[in-house]
């Protein structure tokens, strides 16, 4: 469902974060900085 994620060593644990891209109707896709 997301359009990047990741996991990240954060202490003793882990954090798991994600992001979505939000367009309006008709808009092309922007290009990604990030590999997924």
């Amino acid at each position: 469902l997301a359009d990047a994620w990741g996991v990240e060593a954060r202490g003793a644990g882990k954090c798991v974060w994600c992001e979505f891209e939000v367009r309006r109707p008709g808009e092309e896709p922007a290009g990604r900085d990030r590999e997924a």
